[in-house]
């Protein structure tokens, strides 16, 4: 199928999107069944989307160590370190884990995972 669409470079740009963006891009890039799993807290889509507009968005982002494995044919799973940054608030740091699957041309989220780095 349209592999390019599942590879890393697509699938980390449309995730640095759910960094920096709101609702509005969530709505599009997120599957109608997706989960969000933070530290004490899991999300469904409409909770995910609703959330992105009430939280303060990032304003810096660094991913290292990206990898992308490829389930089949239109699912992939993308794997990174992030360090990110809010307006006058502490770095975070964590590993994060994404699930994209294929609706049509368009990679959509279906899980998102944050495990943030100990301590």
């Amino acid at each position: 199928m349209a592999q390019h669409l599942l590879d890393k470079g697509a699938l980390l740009e449309i995730e640095r999107g759910f960094w920096f963006e709101g609702a509005e891009y969530y709505e599009r890039h997120i599957a109608d069944q997706a989960v969000f799993v933070f530290p004490g807290m899991r999300l469904d889509k409409d909770d995910g989307v609703t959330s992105a507009d009430a939280a303060q968005r990032w304003k810096r982002l660094e991913i290292e160590d990206a990898e992308v494995i490829e389930v089949d044919d239109k699912v992939a799973i993308l794997t990174y370190n992030a360090t990110a940054q809010r307006e006058g608030q502490e770095p975070y740091a964590g590993s994060i884990t994404t699930v994209y699957r294929l609706e049509g041309d368009s990679p959509k989220m279906v899980f998102h995972q944050h495990t943030p780095e100990p301590g």
